[in-house]
């Protein structure tokens, strides 16, 4: 009888660890797929942005003046901050836009590759120049 009761404790015992192995590998699964992994994030500038499986759709832009007279923008995604660029964003640039109109309108080419999926826009000499921009 003590034998068979040692059996049953082993086997219990066994099945109780089996079912709790179970359990936590289906919370970490289900984790994966429901995007709360750091995977779905994308850095920005300053903040952080939560990358859906639709491209950001509410994306808007304010230009302000820097403290020496330059121009700014700011990007916001759905209403948060996305890029804060108080420079023209080239490597050789160490200044602001010279002109707001300078600055909306490389704001408003970064809105537009953001609408359209490329959520870390980027300018090269060309794109400066064929925007007509100033390099003070």
């Amino acid at each position: 009888m003590q034998n068979w009761f040692k059996n049953k404790v082993v086997l219990f015992s066994l099945v109780s660890l089996v079912i709790l192995s179970v359990f936590f590998l289906f919370i970490n699964l289900n984790r994966n797929f429901t995007g709360n992994n750091s995977k779905n994030k994308l850095e920005g500038n300053t903040n952080k942005l939560i990358i859906s499986d639709d491209y950001p759709s509410n994306v808007n832009f304010r230009s302000f003046q820097n403290a020496d007279s330059s121009w700014g923008f700011t990007i916001f995604v759905n209403t948060k901050p996305y890029i804060h660029q108080k420079k023209i964003p080239l490597n050789n640039a160490n200044a602001g836009f010279g002109s707001k109109k300078d600055a909306d309108n490389v704001a408003r080419l970064f809105t537009k590759m953001i609408q359209n999926g490329d959520l870390n826009p980027t300018l090269n000499k060309n794109a400066i120049d064929s925007l007509n921009i100033s390099m003070n």
